[in-house]
Parts: structure tokens; C-alpha cells; sequence
């Protein structure tokens, strides 16, 4: 569905598809995945856990990051580890 990004935390929090200006969330495999311009993970979900990374990105990045950030507790994993939740 396609959403305004400032619009998406809903869907984000939901487990819910989404699709926004650069920023999408959709399912890969058996985790719920948050992606910035097609390829950079935001944010995974998987087992009813949240994970999210602290590498730095772009002003555009920051901004989705806040606008998709999940309700309730996020564990700050690796970037590397974090692909490898979301198998990207």
C-alpha cells in the first residue's frame, strides 16, 4: 500500500507491506524488513524482536529512519548482522 513516509509507523508497527517516497516495508522470508532506497536496511523484525543498526547514512536516511522507527524496545546490532536478519 502506498503511504507518505510520515504516515508509515502504523504499518511499520503493524507488520504491515508499505510502500513510501524511498522507504518500503515488506516481508523477506520469516522477517519483516524496513529498506531506504530499495537496498539500505532500516530496520528488521524478526521473531517479535525489533533490530536496527547505527552506521551513518544520508540527511534523507536520518529523516526515514525517525519517521519509520518502531514503537517499544530496538536492539542495536552490526550493520552486517542486521543484513544477514533481513537476507539482503
Amino acid at each position: 500500500m502506498r503511504v507518505a513516509n510520515r504516515d508509515c509507523r502504523e504499518f511499520v508497527n503493524r507488520l504491515r507491506p508499505f510502500e513510501g517516497s524511498n522507504l518500503e516495508g515488506y516481508f523477506m522470508g520469516d522477517a519483516y524488513v524496513v529498506v531506504s532506497y530499495g537496498w539500505f536496511p532500516l530496520f528488521v523484525n524478526k521473531g517479535g524482536k525489533w533490530y536496527t543498526h547505527e552506521e551513518k547514512y544520508s540527511v534523507s536516511t536520518s529523516k526515514q529512519k525517525s519517521q519509520s522507527y518502531p514503537n517499544g524496545e530496538v536492539q542495536v546490532v552490526p550493520f552486517s548482522e542486521l543484513k544477514g536478519l533481513a537476507k539482503i
